[in-house]
């Protein structure tokens, strides 16, 4: 049985974006001075505030690098950024052509996603796509963080749109639960071929 989906929400790491890259994540790894496991346990655990707005850049890669011992310097705490936008930043190019073509047949179209403000200002200067949804919502600049119900109603908010006509997709399936709670249809995201049955089956959406 499809449902009335007028709106589609995506998230942007998993989704917009390629998941990261082992390989990047381990050069990130190596570069911080830590060993592998302890440096993804600690760059998990402060990335939520990262996230959220609370930490700013500088405070993070401190937080991250203090637990092997190794002082956040100027240049090396650059050095990371730039490693972690790189992370960040390979565009899902299916999913970006997907969500132009639902522009195109008359659906609305937002972004949700945690995103610190390092990320976020290489997307809005180097993705000239981003500015084709009809509104982005971003933890950074809300002082929120999904799984939190208020980001979703914030963003559902901008869009002027119900949650029982709005799809929200997501790589995570913690986001994707919450967002159901609230009203929302949702999928949860490991790649476009896997999805399409869902797409187009159960929600009716166009995929060419």
């Amino acid at each position: 049985m499809q449902r009335t989906i007028g709106t589609v929400i995506f998230d942007y790491g998993g989704v917009l974006s390629l998941p990261p890259d082992n390989k990047k994540m381990l050069k990130l790894a190596e570069t911080s001075g830590l060993e592998p496991a302890l440096f993804e346990q600690e760059y998990r655990s402060h990335r939520s505030e990262y996230d959220r707005g609370t930490l700013t850049v500088s405070d993070y890669w401190s937080k991250v690098l203090w637990a092997g011992g190794i002082t956040a310097t100027g240049k090396l705490t650059e050095t990371l950024i730039s490693l972690d936008i790189e992370l960040w930043t390979v565009v899902n190019q299916a999913i970006v052509d997907w969500s132009s073509l639902l522009k195109e047949s008359g659906y609305r179209t937002a972004v949700l996603s945690n995103m610190p403000r390092e990320p976020l200002a290489y997307i809005n200067k180097n993705f000239p796509w981003i500015n084709d949804f009809d509104t982005c919502t971003y933890s950074c600049e809300h002082g929120l963080i999904k799984p939190e119900p208020q980001i979703y109603h914030t963003c559902l908010e901008a869009l002027g749109v119900l949650a029982e006509e709005t799809l929200f997709i997501d790589d995570s399936s913690e986001n994707t639960e919450a967002a159901e709670r609230l009203g929302l249809h949702t999928l949860t995201f490991q790649s476009l071929e896997t999805a399409k049955e869902a797409i187009e089956q159960q929600y009716g959406l166009p995929l060419s």
